[in-house]
């Protein structure tokens, strides 16, 4: 084992941190990690330790990351960010499980005047976990749980009523227990929040998987056109997963007269052709819509005669 050495800054290793994260280089990250975990003292803020855990994280090193969160919790025991964060990579390790159970307790035991977003995100995250780890004949603790997430979702609400992750909970508590009322909370969202990608995204697909009338997919595409005009890299919305659905209900809402329209055909084209595309930045159609886009072409060439490739 490395013998430990006295002292190390976070701050002098933020730029190795970013390289190997924007690299994806897993084990170039866990070496420094395990460097930074066998000093005596580590010096950096509660958002260094943060950073440098939500580093690995990202690269899916959860277990390595809860160890650095648990590090800055040596030196910050109260910090919200820190504790959240533990709570919802933690969940992902079974030997962190228990720790989990503790730093929840230490979090709703710090006053809600002093929680960031990601304590109430975060947390309610851990408890959607739980509830699915929880056996469906244990009544009594799925009774808990979901009372616990609605008090935690007011809360939120009272503290930051425009942020749209209080309307991504509360439509996840309801997706499979009550569908409506997931549908109703993201319409809401919609059309009473400015910012909001990932509702806006969400709320068009149970739109178009619903969808019955022309209405449905103008409201949709509104929807979708909205998502990806305020998406940005943290928002987490997939933009080729936007183009394709924009597409099909393009497609959905021509008329007999629009198949001879070849600028309405090659507008939707366009849509699939940005869908399928290869970039650098590593998003990919999702592979439910790939197949969905290649019948998709095939159905618009037969009904139009305009193919792809000369649009």
């Amino acid at each position: 084992m490395t013998k430990k050495t006295n002292t190390i800054s976070l701050v002098e290793h933020r730029e190795a941190l970013n390289h190997y994260v924007e690299n994806s280089d897993k084990e170039g990250l866990r070496d420094i990690a395990e460097k930074i975990l066998n000093c005596t003292q580590i010096i950096g803020s509660s958002d260094d330790f943060y950073d440098f855990g939500i580093g690995l994280a990202r690269l899916n090193d959860y277990e390595m990351a809860c160890r650095i969160f648990e590090r800055g919790l040596d030196v910050y025991t109260s910090s919200v960010d820190l504790l959240a964060g533990y709570i919802l990579y933690g969940i992902d390790c079974d030997g962190n499980r228990t720790k989990c159970e503790s730093c929840y307790k230490m979090l709703r035991a710090i006053p809600d005047e002093r929680w960031t977003w990601r304590g109430y995100s975060f947390s309610l995250q851990y408890l959607y976990t739980l509830l699915q780890m929880t056996n469906p004949n244990d009544v009594e603790r799925l009774k808990e749980l979901n009372e616990e997430m609605v008090a935690l979702i007011d809360l939120f609400r009272k503290k930051s009523p425009k942020d749209e992750r209080i309307y991504i909970a509360e439509a996840r508590l309801y997706s499979t227990s009550e569908p409506e009322r997931e549908f109703n909370t993201l319409e809401v969202a919609v059309q009473n929040l400015s910012i909001c990608p990932r509702c806006a995204y969400q709320y068009a697909v149970l739109l178009i998987n619903r969808a019955n009338s022309s209405d449905d997919y103008r409201k949709a595409l509104g929807a979708l056109k909205k998502a990806l005009k305020l998406s940005t890299d943290a928002d987490n919305i997939n933009f080729k997963n936007v183009y394709f659905l924009q597409g099909l209900c393009l497609k959905e809402l021509l008329s007999d007269e629009d198949y001879k329209n070849k600028e309405k055909i090659k507008e939707i084209y366009e849509c699939f052709n940005v869908a399928q595309i290869d970039t650098d930045d590593g998003v990919v159609l999702s592979n439910n819509f790939h197949k969905m886009l290649k019948q998709q072409i095939s159905i618009l060439y037969k009904l139009t005669n305009i193919s792809w490739e000369n649009e």
